[in-house]
């Protein structure tokens, strides 16, 4: 039926979107070492033990424009530390120098990630072309949320972006949702949401930063049994009615305060 190749579609895209960043060698099942290494320097800089983190979740990556690796220490801030339970983290962001091998810069504030019903499932690390001026190039942090249920799933994706200044690093953005996915099914009818995000950095500027557009991309899809079929045919091969809305919308982040904001 139309609706289960649908569903498939769904999942698949979820459990890829929810990939954790890795090196060639880890793919290959080989221990990275220098990743470990700087796992150890980010925790001894935090004073923290691997107990006390969420370690499935520690995400790590060079920077392609500088002698730089970024670095997401999830510190458990709740009772539970079972990653298959409800916890909550709080992400620790260290930017370590890959030749001296010491921490370098710290985002000092919190940045707490909460998995319950919907559940965290993995972090990113996004080193795309944010030049925000000529002096900052900003990183994203990605924060990826998934929950499968029977008769539906979610899944989303946050970015927040990072600039360093001096010994700190500051948020400039904060969980802009970038894309998600939605359904709720049972049998022949439901229907399905899916919204994806791309930013574009602007030449036109706000307080020194150019504005960063965002185009949306979304789609709704409803599905439901034809009206002559009988809920006792129900469970026979019959075709599904599928019905499709696509929307587009953009709007500007502009640089205010120190963060970008939707500015009406």
């Amino acid at each position: 039926m139309r609706l289960i190749t649908v569903i498939v579609f769904f999942l698949c895209f979820c459990m890829d979107a929810n990939t954790v960043v890795l090196t060639e060698k880890q793919l290959n099942g080989k221990k990275d070492n220098d990743n470990s290494k700087f796992e150890t320097i980010a925790l001894k800089y935090l004073g923290l033990e691997e107990n006390d983190c969420a370690m499935h979740l520690i995400v790590q990556k060079k920077l392609p424009y500088a002698d730089q690796t970024v670095i997401v220490i999830p510190e458990y801030i709740s009772e539970s530390r079972n990653e298959d339970d409800e916890f909550d983290v709080n992400l620790h962001i260290l930017l370590i120098d890959t030749t001296s091998e010491k921490v370098i810069s710290y985002y000092p504030d919190e940045f707490v990630e909460i998995s319950d019903a919907i559940k965290l499932g993995s972090i990113s690390i996004d080193t795309g072309l944010f030049i925000l001026n000529e002096e900052y190039r900003a990183f994203g942090i990605v924060v990826h949320h998934n929950n499968f249920r029977r008769h539906g799933h979610y899944t989303s994706s946050t970015i927040s972006l990072f600039i360093q200044k001096n010994k700190t690093l500051q948020m400039v953005l904060d969980s802009l949702i970038t894309n998600y996915t939605r359904g709720e099914y049972s049998g022949c009818e439901g229907d399905t949401e899916t919204m994806k995000s791309v930013l574009i950095i602007s030449d036109k500027q706000t307080n020194n930063f150019k504005n960063i557009i965002v185009k949306n991309t979304e789609n709704h899809t409803f599905f439901e049994r034809d009206k002559g079929i009988t809920i006792e045919d129900e469970f026979k091969d019959y075709p599904c009615i599928e019905r499709e809305e696509n929307f587009t919308n953009q709007y500007t982040l502009q640089y205010v305060n120190g963060r970008y904001q939707k500015i009406n």
